[in-house]
């Protein structure tokens, strides 16, 4: 994960409007899976989305403006392609502090997997649930102060995940020992487990740790 304290270029201010954009494209995905291909409008519904695709393109920055806005800290939570609102890419999953309860985890949320997900009909591919957890478990160390870089991810799966259902996710961090940091997390589908994972991180070089 790499961060910038710089501001971002004017260009990358406000992410309202492309919440809203993306949140339409995740729509438009959906309804692409489930159509029927022999519908008669398909050719011009899809040569309506050719046309916006062909406008946005016209307005996009250029590439280089674009990378560097979007690793400013300000950018990557947003646009993230698996927490970030902005993103279309994103289910998204929305992660909170979870509440001081003892063993209870750092951090908690849910996700709902779309049909865009889907691998066997009626379950979320393995990688998404590993994307998942991914963040989950760098972000809980992020909260104790520890932000790594995905060094080790362990995951068993335990149960399908199903698509569009909502999934709770939980991440823990664990321990640190020099730079390097531990944490595990689960995906529930109420009160089944479906996946539980582990991983190790390393503090980059230079940044500062416990």
């Amino acid at each position: 994960m790499t961060t910038d304290a710089g501001a971002a270029p004017s260009s990358f201010t406000g992410t309202g409007s492309v919440a809203r954009a993306a949140q339409s494209v995740r729509r438009v995905a959906v309804a692409l899976l489930s159509v029927r291909p022999d519908l008669p409008e398909l050719g011009d519904i899809a040569a309506t989305i050719h046309g916006l695709a062909d406008d946005l393109g016209t307005r996009a920055c250029p590439v280089d403006e674009r990378v560097h806005g979007m690793s400013t800290t300000e950018r990557i939570v947003p646009y993230s392609p698996v927490v970030g609102t902005a993103n279309a890419v994103a289910p998204p999953l929305l992660l909170r502090p979870a509440a001081a309860t003892g063993d209870g985890p750092d951090l908690e949320g849910t996700v709902t997997f779309s049909p865009a997900y889907q691998a066997t009909p009626g379950t979320v591919h393995d990688g998404a649930a590993a994307m998942v957890l991914d963040v989950a478990l760098a972000d809980a160390n992020v909260r104790a102060g520890v932000p790594g870089m995905t060094v080790e991810l362990v995951l068993r799966f335990h149960r399908p995940l199903p698509v569009d259902r909502e999934l709770t996710v939980r991440a823990w961090h664990d321990s640190v020992d020099g730079r390097k940091a531990r944490s595990h997390g689960e995906i529930r589908w109420g009160p089944h487990l479906c996946v539980s994972a582990r991983g190790l991180f390393v503090v980059a070089r230079g940044a500062a740790a416990p």
